[in-house]
C-alpha cells in the first residue's frame, strides 16, 4: 500500500513535539486507518543526507534556521528540484522568513506559535494533493516540435494569445507554448482542478491565495485577472476546494451555494 511520508525539520525539539502531537490528532479525527507515516530531523543537512540515501518525502515541514548548517530554505530548494511535486510547509518565527519560502513555491507557511486549526489547514491541503497525485492524470502536447507528457497537476496557469497557449508550469523548463484553443485544452484536463477565471485565463485551483478587487494572486506572486463573466463559478469552485479561507478570496462562507 502506497503512504503518506510526512518529513518534519526544525531545530527546535519543542516545535517538533507540537507537529507530531497535532499530527496525531489529525489521524485521529479525520484519518484513521490512513497509511501515514513520520520522520523526524532536527538538522537540515541531516535531512538531506537520507534523501540523498533515498528517502522518500511527500511532504515536508520545514524550520528556516539551523545553527552551523545549511538554512532550511536552501535544503528544500534542494530536495524541490529533483521533487517537484513536494508539499513544502515553511516553519517560521517571522513572516518575512516564511514569506521566502513561496521562491521555492512553497504549499504553505505555519507562523510559529501556530494553531491547532493552522496546522489542520496545512495538512488538509498537502493531503488533497497527495491524493490527487496517486493517480495523477497526465496531458500530451507538442511543443517545439516534441511531443511532452506534463502531469496535470504540473500546470500552474494558462494564458491565451492569438491561437496559441502558454502554458507556466512548476517544472524545470517553467513555461511552455502550444497551438490550440482555450476551450478544447481545458477539456483535457482534470474538471476539479482547473477552472477558467478570465476569457484568457485558467489556473489551477491549488496555486491560488488569494482573491482582491478583480485579481486573484498565486502563490507564485503572479496575479491573474477574473473576468465578471467567469467569477462567481470561478470563486465558488475555489472555495469548494478549501484551499484558503473564504476571507481570502473577498467573501464570506455564506456566499457560496453548498
Amino acid at each position: 500500500m502506497i503512504h503518506l511520508q510526512i518529513v518534519f525539520c526544525d531545530s527546535d525539539p519543542g516545535v517538533q513535539e507540537r507537529l507530531l502531537s497535532l499530527l496525531d490528532a489529525w489521524v485521529q479525527d479525520s484519518h484513521p486507518g490512513e497509511s501515514i507515516s513520520v520522520r523526524q530531523f532536527l538538522s537540515s543537512e541531516a535531512l538531506l543526507m537520507e534523501w540523498e540515501s533515498g528517502l522518500r518525502i511527500d511532504t515536508l515541514f520545514i524550520g528556516i534556521s539551523f545553527r552551523n548548517e545549511m538554512n532550511g530554505l536552501e535544503a528544500a530548494s534542494r530536495i524541490v528540484h529533483d521533487n517537484e511535486h513536494l508539499s513544502v510547509i515553511i516553519l517560521s518565527d517571522n513572516l518575512a522568513g516564511a514569506l521566502e519560502g513561496y521562491k521555492i513555491n512553497a504549499l504553505r507557511y505555519l507562523l510559529i506559535p501556530f494553531s491547532p486549526d493552522d496546522f489542520r489547514e496545512c495538512l488538509d491541503t498537502a493531503w488533497r494533493l497527495w491524493c490527487i497525485r496517486q493517480d495523477l492524470p497526465s496531458v500530451m502536447i507538442e511543443s517545439s516540435h516534441q511531443m511532452i507528457r506534463l502531469p496535470a497537476d504540473a500546470i500552474i496557469y494558462v494564458e491565451s494569445f492569438g491561437h496559441y497557449l502558454r502554458l507556466v508550469t512548476a517544472d524545470l523548463k517553467g513555461s511552455y507554448e502550444i497551438r490550440i484553443s482555450m476551450e478544447r485544452f481545458l477539456r483535457c484536463l482534470p474538471s476539479d482542478l482547473y477552472a477558467r477565471c478570465h476569457k484568457s485565463f485558467l489556473v489551477n485551483l491549488s496555486y491560488v491565495r488569494e482573491y482582491r478587487r478583480g485579481m486573484i494572486t498565486l502563490s507564485t506572486g503572479d496575479e491573474i485577472p477574473v473576468g465578471r463573466k467567469y467569477a462567481r463559478d470561478f470563486l465558488t469552485r475555489a472555495w469548494h476546494r478549501r484551499t484558503f479561507p473564504p476571507r481570502s478570496l473577498g467573501m464570506e462562507a455564506s456566499d457560496v451555494p453548498p
